[in-house]
């Protein structure tokens, strides 16, 4: 028979201050209280009727783990704060213990809230939110314990995230070039564009991409770039074409992920600079006339290089030897060779033809033509038409000298985006004698 006390402190007998009910029995209760969340350990002494106590070296330690609290939620992904690019969301967290949870975009307890999530009986939760309107929104999300502790509206988490669902602005003009918007190009490598700024009120603009292709919208030629923040580009280390028209698509990305519509731009030309075509030295150059009547003078010209001159008669290549003058004809195409020390422009003289279309009749085989007028032309119908015997030809065999030695040609592809140049010869197949081709300017 026994008289017991308590004591959340480790104590004598004497000095504890809880009673316990049975005192003189065998049969003892301790009525405890201010057990903590977590851990606790509560310590009984007794003393028996002879007056033998516990010393705070002989008393029991009885350990309890309290759990009277809901949950703790932590790791939510999207992290609290975030901005979402869509009306719905799939939320991950994890618990301090296993439990069970549900979301709801109102404040509510656990016991009201419909929405469920996934992952019960376990500390790994995910939450299918729906219902997100675009700006601020509060998710709330409660969860209760295998002891049945529930959270209640005051103690439920408060997610919030920003909702834009909106893509940003479309840029609102591309300019070819590195300011104001270019037809056209004389760099062999390299092409630039700068755009207007887009837009974004709820998330901003990250960054910008670009492509480049050969024809709008393209990206052939450099696949989408990130661009940054940057509205202005200039893309180095191309391979361009002469007499293709080369276009910078763009759009904008914001913050969440989201892009603009592409925007395009009107294209630019590479094509040789200036009135008169560039000789480069000691290189074979395909040369035409886009005037009427157009003697060149050697001598003046090339000063103390050499020119070779070659013109295409019957299908063979002949030799103008050392000729004081050179009239080329108009429409006509030659090979040219100059043995210098630097490039030389071959002048434009005489008229521009003015008609607006030009008819050659060919011969049957290869035929070396030059572009008749002193403008690019657009390659493809309705630009550039062949006949024979008064029955339209599909296709169209049309190359292009594009290499060190005569023996490189490449074919025109025969649509928007490739230009017939001035001043520059193209080898043109007939099946037949007597074909026509027609050029006819825009």
């Amino acid at each position: 028979n026994a008289y017991c006390k308590w004591s959340l402190t480790d104590q004598d007998y004497a000095d504890m201050l809880g009673d316990c009910e049975g005192d003189g029995s065998m049969s003892q209760q301790c009525d405890v209280t201010g057990l903590a969340q977590g851990a606790n350990t509560v310590h009984i002494a007794c003393q028996d009727a002879y007056g033998n106590q516990d010393t705070a070296d002989t008393n029991e330690h009885i350990e309890y783990t309290v759990d009277a609290s809901p949950p703790m939620q932590s790791a939510w992904d999207p992290a609290k704060g975030s901005m979402l690019n869509s009306a719905t969301a799939t939320v991950s967290f994890t618990t301090d213990e296993n439990a069970d949870c549900k979301w709801s975009l109102t404040d509510q307890s656990y016991a009201d809230m419909l929405g469920d999530c996934e992952g019960d009986s376990s500390m790994s939760q995910q939450c299918y939110i729906t219902g997100l309107v675009n700006g601020t929104n509060i998710v709330h999300i409660a969860c209760q314990d295998m002891n049945g502790n529930q959270d209640t509206a005051d103690t439920n988490e408060y997610v919030e995230y920003t909702v834009a669902a909106s893509p940003p602005t479309d840029v609102s003009f591309v300019n070819d070039g590195d300011g104001e918007d270019i037809d056209t190009t004389t760099d062999s490598d390299r092409l630039s564009a700068n755009w207007s700024s887009s837009s974004d009120p709820d998330s901003g603009i990250s960054r910008y991409w670009y492509s480049i292709g050969t024809a709008i919208g393209g990206s052939d030629v450099a696949d989408w770039t990130d661009n940054g923040t940057n509205t202005a580009v200039t893309r180095t280390g191309l391979s361009l074409e002469l007499g293709r028209v080369y276009y910078f698509t763009v759009k904008a990305e914001n913050g969440v992920g989201l892009f603009s519509n592409p925007v395009s731009s009107d294209g630019q030309l590479y094509m040789i600079e200036g009135d008169g075509l560039v000789v480069p030295p000691e290189e074979w150059t395909a040369v035409g006339s886009c005037k009427t009547s157009n003697v060149i003078n050697v001598s003046s010209v090339f000063g103390a290089a050499s020119a070779h001159f070659f013109s295409f008669e019957s299908g063979k290549f002949q030799y103008m030897e050392n000729p004081e003058t050179v009239a080329l004809q108009h429409g006509k195409g030659y090979f040219l060779i100059s043995i210098g020390p630097s490039e030389v422009i071959l002048p434009d003289t005489g008229n521009d033809y003015t008609e607006d279309s030009f008819v050659f009749t060919l011969d049957a085989g290869w035929n070396f033509i030059s572009n008749p007028y002193c403008v690019p032309i657009n390659a493809g119908q309705p630009n550039i038409a062949m006949t024979c015997g008064g029955a339209p030809q599909n296709d169209i065999d049309l190359y292009v000298y594009s290499g060190a030695t005569p023996e490189k040609y490449v074919r025109v592809t025969m649509e928007a985006g490739f230009k017939i140049l001035p001043r520059a010869a193209y080898f043109v197949k007939s099946a037949q004698s007597g074909c026509q081709l027609t050029i006819t300017k825009d």
